[in-house]
């Protein structure tokens, strides 16, 4: 099982593979999951995927918003924006396409060819999203 894990500001998400039974989904509040499955030891976050219920991964990959700030103990740690790219090349299977990350702090354009992508434009949101309209 390959185990993706992304440190937000707000949500900790956790995705699942296996080969044989494909995704599986979680998404957990990020102070309660700090609060209630991390554990800091030695300058690294250490947590319980066990006794989260998932298991036991022979990779984890972490990125986010934490990612700078967080040591997750056994983790290659990767940058967002990579984790966004190398996951549409596999959901899709497409080696040419744009791809738009809107988020909350920023937004960005990155161009995917032949298996190269790089960051066309990269702005930055001047009013951060607030859930306000």
């Amino acid at each position: 099982m390959i185990c993706g894990i992304d440190l937000g500001s707000r949500n900790v998400k956790v995705a699942l593979w296996e080969p044989d039974s494909g995704y599986k989904f979680n998404r957990f509040d990020t102070v309660s999951f700090y609060r209630n499955h991390g554990t800091y030891r030695d300058g690294q976050l250490e947590v319980d995927l066990v006794a989260l219920g998932l298991g036991t991964p022979e990779k984890v990959v972490a990125t986010g918003y934490g990612r700078q700030t967080i040591n997750l103990k056994g983790a290659e740690i990767i940058a967002e924006i990579k984790a966004h790219v190398l996951g549409a090349i596999e959901q899709t299977g497409l080696s040419e396409f744009t791809l738009l990350d809107l988020g909350g702090q920023d937004s960005k354009v990155v161009l995917v060819s032949r298996g190269k992508w790089w960051i066309s434009k990269q702005m930055i949101n001047v009013l951060p999203a607030r859930g306000v309209i």
